[in-house]
């Protein structure tokens, strides 16, 4: 009888897939790159980005705060700061950590896929090839690595001097009586 209460507590609550893990994280990681662009992407760049600053202005889903940090599904913190693709602090950084072995190729995968990620990294090295993920170098990194360190940096060309508000407005031309 104990087994069987066993087996059906298992199966109820049992492991979570590593897909669905991953799944959940690339959800997380798309909604605070959202939220992170929404609140300063409009401004022309990302300086003075910072994981507090992310948490303070409620930036990223409940489900990454644990104990008033950002942390992922495995338990792992998460990062956010200002990069640079083009020019001074246009892009951002999310970087986890400790994300398993057995989930670090699917999720550098389905994160490369975000077209918001303009690179992903494991432990420092870029899987993208000439700006397109390498799903060879990739499984290479985890492998030898795992997910000790994956950062992806999220950059839409729009920030760093761009207009991205709104076109100029044109206004009527006033009449004279």
């Amino acid at each position: 009888m104990i087994t069987v209460m066993a087996a059906a507590v298992w199966w109820v609550f049992g492991p979570t897939s590593v897909a669905a893990q991953v799944k959940e994280t690339q959800v997380d990681f798309s909604q605070t790159a959202t939220s992170i662009e929404r609140s300063m992407g409009i401004l022309g760049g990302y300086s003075g980005l910072t994981t507090a600053m992310v948490r303070a202005d409620g930036l990223a889903p409940q489900r990454l705060l644990r104990n008033g940090t950002l942390t992922n599904t495995w338990g792992g913190s998460v990062a956010v700061t200002a990069s640079t693709v083009k020019r001074g602090n246009d892009a951002f950084l999310l970087e986890t950590r400790n994300v398993p072995k057995s989930a670090c190729a699917t999720l550098v995968a389905a994160m490369a896929a975000d077209p918001s990620v303009w690179d992903a990294q494991v432990n420092g090295q870029s899987v993208f090839m000439n700006n397109t993920y390498d799903p060879a170098t990739a499984a290479a990194a985890c492998k030898a690595h795992g997910g000790d360190r994956m950062g992806f940096v999220y950059f839409s060309g729009l920030a760093a001097g761009s207009s991205v508000a709104a076109p100029p407005l044109a206004l009527p031309l006033s009449r004279q009586g």
